[in-house]
């Protein structure tokens, strides 16, 4: 284990020859970071990164050294990169200057807003690490999209990397209230720690949520990730982060799904409706994921992927016979599929933006679309 972990706090301005107001926010993270730790992890060493505009009356980073001084940090725990003036520079010159003392040191950038994702582009082209679960609680966008928009960028490692990070789970449950949306982020990957980690949760759902004490989550989380095969090294990593006294168990728990059947993939984006069958045997869903799917009630099993649509795919509806399935896309079209054999028969194009919903008559001889205004 490193005997250091630094903290790097990028600047973001002062108010006069001190700290402005999203600087003082960003320092007080990283103090609470270094607050939040656990006595036998490495300490803390703040990486304050920022120079002299052209019209400040200094460097940010002094502004910064002394804001952590007063705040009882020592001379020895605080590190200044003066020489920056924009993001990139922060990272690569924060990175070069760390590495020099402390090969091999773990990092936390701190940041805020809207810079965050910008942030850790950047953050990859210089190898700084990530550590996304230390966000600030009011970063709603990222915590929800995050994933998603990794996924977009085809960040297919990273993304892997964050999702089955259980540090991440815990963090996000927490936030969030509930382990849907991590469920949700995992689907996107299609790593077999990935799969592995889904199934577990899906089965737990139930368990991880709001606990009280909210510190029991995360032993409540490591009990049931307990000898699951597979996620062994990512649930003895987890456990090195976790505070004492808590509870572990000691053999699997009894209500373990049977590993000999495989838990069904399904879509692979964020689920945006759904409907029944006229006479309630099948389930259609749909996903910004370009599909449709269709669900046999009786057993949870997928029938069909109908595939063709060339972005998400935002409503569905069976017609009033339910032979056929109607699917609207932003893709600018509606289409119709035969329901006994997932056929396209028909795509419906007229719209010049996204196709946001549809709807058969009550005969089933019509079939209304909306549509985003141009």
């Amino acid at each position: 284990m490193p005997e250091t972990t630094h903290v790097v706090v990028l600047g973001a301005g002062l108010n006069g020859d001190r700290p402005g107001p999203l600087l003082t926010r960003r320092l007080e993270r990283a103090l609470a970071i270094d607050a939040a730790r656990a006595q036998d992890t490495p300490r803390v060493v703040f990486v304050v990164s920022g120079g002299q505009g052209d019209d400040e009356v200094r460097s940010e980073a002094d502004a910064m050294a002394d804001y952590l001084r007063g705040r009882g940090v020592p001379a020895d725990q605080i590190v200044r990169e003066d020489r920056s003036v924009n993001t990139g520079q922060n990272l690569r010159f924060s990175a070069a200057l760390v590495d020099g003392t402390t090969p091999g040191h773990r990092a936390t950038v701190v940041t805020s807003g809207f810079h965050v994702y910008r942030t850790t582009l950047l953050a990859r082209r210089v190898d700084v690490p990530r550590s996304w679960w230390t966000m600030p609680a009011d970063s709603n966008y990222l915590w929800r999209y995050l994933p998603y928009h990794l996924a977009a960028a085809v960040q297919h490692e990273e993304l892997a990397a964050l999702v089955c990070d259980l540090r991440w789970v815990e963090a996000k449950t927490r936030r969030l209230g509930s382990v849907v949306g991590v469920v949700a982020d995992l689907e996107l990957s299609d790593t077999p720690t990935a799969r592995i980690l889904r199934g577990v949760l899906q089965h737990a759902a139930h368990l991880l949520g709001a606990i009280d004490p909210p510190e029991a989550l995360g032993a409540t989380l490591a009990a049931q990730l307990h000898d699951v095969p597979g996620l062994e090294a990512e649930l003895h990593a987890y456990r090195q982060t976790l505070s004492r006294p808590r509870l572990e168990p000691t053999w699997p728990m009894p209500d373990r799904p049977d590993p000999a059947r495989p838990y069904l993939s399904g879509h692979k984006g964020a689920v945006t409706s759904c409907a029944f069958s006229p006479d309630g045997s099948l389930l259609a869903t749909t996903s910004n994921d370009h599909t449709a799917r269709m669900w046999r009630v009786t057993d949870g099993a997928e029938q069909a992927v109908l595939s063709g649509h060339t972005g998400g795919v935002w409503d569905c509806a069976f017609s009033p016979g339910g032979t056929l399935l109607a699917t609207a896309s932003n893709d600018h079209t509606t289409r119709l599929w035969r329901v006994a054999d997932s056929i396209e028969l028909a795509v419906l194009i007229g719209h010049t933006d996204w196709v946001t919903s549809c709807a058969f008559s009550p005969d089933g001889a019509l079939l209304a679309t909306t549509s985003k205004p141009c």
